[in-house]
């Protein structure tokens, strides 16, 4: 869920994908998205083994996101670096685990085993990571985070702008 490039490594979310259905798991992938490697992702999709399990949607409004991430069980971050991605704390609003590579702040939000998984950036170590979420929906041992009140946007922009004025006084 995002832009389409290279900073995103969309190959690695195909790449895990294609491990899930090499075990034979029911796993499916949806891609929002649009970006400078839209025309690389139309390759990558084509040639994968798991291509009918791949469903490109193309950009997705931003009042949409919630309601999207409602209708999908985990999300999947395969970024190459981040700051603090906003999509892990949308996740996490609507209750949804997240799996992802140790970039940016996303260590900071996630509850290991509880709300989501940080794993190598490889196919094998996302795949056994979206194993373990599958698990946590299935076997209701997932639980909101118990950052939730820190995830509202009003709170996070206050919180930012108490630091910057912190820093300005300095």
């Amino acid at each position: 869920l995002g832009r389409i490039s290279h900073q995103k490594n969309v190959p690695l979310a195909l790449a895990t994908l294609e491990a899930l259905h090499g075990a034979g798991e029911p796993f499916e992938l949806t891609i929002a998205g649009r970006g400078e490697g839209s025309k690389e992702l139309i390759r990558l999709i084509a040639g994968s083994r798991a291509a009918a399990r791949i469903r490109w949607i193309g950009a997705v409004p931003h009042d949409e996101v919630p309601a999207l991430l409602r209708e999908h069980g985990i999300l999947l971050l395969t970024s190459r670096y981040e700051a603090s991605p906003t999509v892990v704390k949308e996740a996490l609003r609507a209750m949804r685990p997240v799996v992802s590579t140790d970039v940016g702040d996303v260590a900071d939000w996630l509850e290991h085993d509880r709300t989501g998984f940080i794993c190598a950036s490889t196919a094998e170590a996302l795949a056994e990571g979206v194993r373990a979420a599958g698990r946590l929906i299935r076997e209701g041992r997932y639980r909101p985070t118990s950052r939730l009140e820190q995830l509202d946007e009003t709170r996070l922009m206050s919180d930012v702008l108490t630091l910057y004025r912190q820093l300005a006084v300095r």
